[in-house]
């Protein structure tokens, strides 16, 4: 009995010991999901927002790279902060996608480079070669933490910025290219990214500007991105115009990183000087970089101040596209000309008259509706293609070339407010030639190309986008001469055009047109 007691005890002792063992179990087991659970709550997604950037310079940055060195951080969410890209999000901040980017560690320092290279670490190296682009890296601000580990970072850029404007009075000059040269012109280097630091520079050759095969009219601007320097150098400006190759030796001051250096050039008949330059301590981040690229240029997109063109009209825009090609074509300003014009002194003259519209008429009237009841004798007809000779208005179209040799003629003499030589009065007037040279790039259209406007706006069946373009009405001016005393003008609502009114006397208005 006495065994059986101590038999029965042994059991319930043993039980007693596996529920113990149980609860310890689960007890641990449950430790270790908590501390799991908590260690999942603490990981954080890192936010940066960049500081210091206006709209226009935040709307034109894309994806940026980021590297980091979290500690305490599993092996794929470490893989998951080296050179990894953060895009922009709704609120304008930066994140990434990647959800391995998550990490315990928030004093873990990030590093910021734009653009983003994949794969790249905080010391890793590229070699880049001239032309260059903008190069971005990022210093840390501040930091917040919350639901994110918000970094505010300031990005500064590790390029000097060179920017060349060259101008023409001959608004059809063509540049066709534009190089610089020099000893501190570096055309090679290596390149730390998250660093913004060069080494093993080289120069070898020029740096060449991109889309320089424009023309000259608008006095365009030409930016190159270059390794910063800390000392002044003499460099080389190469430029080949129409076909003929110039050259301008200039110092340059220390290109410190970050900063804007502008030399503008100007072309003359005397050959390529520069005009005046001017330094800043900071260019705006990516620059001007508005150049439509090759065939996409279309009818209805707006020349912008600069020669560029864009699909959308802003303050910067002055004319609106009716021809082209894909890249280059002809513009007509959005609006006339503020007052009425006269085309000049008796005297000024392109060299070149035109006795007649069209071969046999002096006046008349464009594509006239059967219920005018226009005679022969008056009736112009008019359509873009037909070959009028070329000694008749009709058959010049080149208004540019007329334009420029009016300014050449016009700045032989004083072509201001002159007396009347019979009554000794002074007459105010205002000149359209004093007005295209207020306007850079403009030029007055021949009679043939205000005719075609004409003929675009009122008589084509074809739909063209005109946006907020102000439709000319009116009596205009043209660049073409009838006699030496006068000129042809076209009335752009009733199709009229005469050739017997006074250069020096008849006031009209003016709108001018643009090459591109």
């Amino acid at each position: 009995m006495q065994y059986l007691f101590i038999l029965i005890g042994t059991i319930l002792l043993s039980a007693c010991g596996k529920k113990t063992q149980t609860e310890h179990s689960l007890e641990a087991q449950q430790t270790a999901e908590k501390t799991r659970e908590n260690w999942d709550n603490a990981k954080r997604p890192f936010e940066v927002s960049l500081e210091g950037l206006s709209m226009q310079e935040m709307k034109a940055l894309s994806p940026i790279g980021i590297y980091a060195n979290p500690k305490d951080a599993t092996k794929e969410e470490s893989v998951a902060f080296q050179g990894t890209a953060f895009v922009k999000n709704a609120s304008g901040n930066y994140q990434t996608s990647d959800r391995n980017a998550v990490a315990t560690d928030s004093t873990a320092q990030l590093c910021v480079c734009y653009p983003y290279c994949k794969g790249l670490k905080e010391n890793d190296t590229i070699q880049l070669d001239a032309p260059f682009g903008e190069n971005l890296y990022g210093r840390e601000v501040q930091r917040e933490f919350g639901r994110t580990v918000s970094v505010k970072v300031n990005m500064v850029s590790a390029m000097a910025l060179l920017r060349i404007t060259c101008g023409s009075n001959d608004v059809e000059d063509w540049l066709e290219g534009l190089n610089i040269t020099g000893e501190s012109i570096y055309t090679k280097a290596m390149y730390l990214p998250y660093q913004g630091r060069w080494f093993g520079m080289t120069t070898d050759g020029s740096v060449t500007a991109r889309q320089a095969d424009c023309l000259l009219n608008n006095g365009r601007s030409f930016d190159y991105y270059l390794i910063p320097t800390e000392t002044a150098g003499v460099a080389t400006i190469l430029a080949k115009i129409n076909h003929k190759n110039y050259a301008v030796k200039t110092t340059l001051p220390p290109l410190r990183a970050g900063s804007l250096t502008q030399i503008n050039l100007h072309k003359t008949a005397n050959g390529l000087a520069v005009n005046s330059s001017w330094v800043d301590t900071r260019h705006a981040i990516l620059g001007d970089n508005r150049v439509a690229e090759v065939d996409t240029v279309k009818v209805g997109h707006y020349l912008q101040k600069g020669g560029y063109i864009s699909d959308k009209r802003d303050t910067s825009s002055v004319a609106i596209v009716i021809q082209t090609d894909g890249k280059h074509g002809k513009a007509v300003a959005l609006k006339d000309c503020e007052g009425r014009f006269c085309f000049g002194n008796s005297s000024l003259t392109s060299g070149k008259v035109f006795a007649t519209i069209d071969g046999k008429r002096k006046e008349g009237i464009v594509n006239p509706k059967q219920a005018q009841g226009v005679g022969d004798a008056e009736r112009i007809i008019f359509k873009p293609g037909i070959p009028y000779g070329t000694n008749c208005a009709l058959g010049y179209t080149n208004g540019a070339e007329l334009t420029t040799l009016l300014i050449g003629k016009s700045q032989l003499k004083d072509t201001g407010d002159a007396p009347h030589i019979d009554t000794g009065l002074s007459l105010s007037r205002k000149m359209m030639i004093d007005e295209t040279q207020r306007q850079p790039g403009s030029y007055i259209p021949s009679l043939t190309e205000m005719t075609a406007l004409y003929y675009q706006l009122r008589c084509s069946e074809r739909g063209t986008v005109w946006g907020q373009f102000e439709i000319p009405s009116g009596e205009y001016l043209t660049s073409s001469e009838s006699t030496g005393q006068s000129f042809y003008m076209m009335d752009m609502e009733n199709g009229i055009i005469t050739g017997i009114l006074s250069k020096q006397y008849a006031k009209m208005q003016l709108r001018l047109f643009y090459l591109f």
